[in-house]
């Protein structure tokens, strides 16, 4: 194999990042961030999603019914 095919293999070995999406229909990104922001859970955004949020260290989010209800 070699060249690219190396670049793709290591690429699909590594952890991908947990993106989670607002429901536009229950809650803002803005408002998700908040409240995942006073969970203790660091999260990030980029302009090109702007309905999603990125996770900065995986998380169990879906422990708690109150974010499930915000998000899906």
């Amino acid at each position: 194999m070699g060249g690219i095919w190396e670049k793709e293999a290591s690429a699909l070995n590594k952890q991908a990042d947990v993106v989670l999406r607002a429901n536009s229909l229950k809650t803002t990104p803005a408002e998700l961030k908040e409240k995942l922001q006073s969970e203790e859970i660091a999260v990030s955004q980029q302009e090109r999603f702007p309905d999603a949020l990125i996770l900065k260290e995986r998380a169990n989010v879906f422990y708690d019914a109150s974010i499930q209800r915000w998000t899906f």
